[in-house]
């Protein structure tokens, strides 16, 4: 879920960036192959700039904290750890896990 929360983020701020509005980038990710269970309401939220808690980012934190501790470790798995933990050291941990969107696009700036 952290992956899936974290590529819907990145996409929608390179998108952003490039001058592609998050409402046409939105459209393209949730009607295409990439679209699952998470990035159809968690975009909404991105759109609506609504970070109230489904599930906090703390959560969410902890939960990869924990998978790491139990060995998980791929390729993708410490630059993700390591966005999850910094988002919630920088006080996004009581927002919704899509909050993430809003580490990033404060960490690019």
């Amino acid at each position: 879920m952290g992956l899936n929360l974290q590529g819907l983020a990145e996409t929608i701020l390179f998108a952003k960036e490039k001058g592609i509005k998050t409402e046409d980038m939105v459209a393209i990710i949730n009607e295409g192959a990439c679209s699952n269970g998470i990035t159809k309401p968690k975009s909404s939220n991105i759109i609506n700039n609504n970070f109230q808690p489904a599930f906090a980012l703390k959560h969410l934190a902890k939960d990869l904290r924990l998978a790491g501790e139990q060995g998980l470790h791929s390729p993708l798995f410490n630059p993700l750890l390591h966005s999850y933990q910094d988002a919630l050291q920088q006080g996004f941990g009581e927002e919704d896990c899509i909050a993430i969107y809003k580490y990033l696009d404060k960490s690019e700036k």
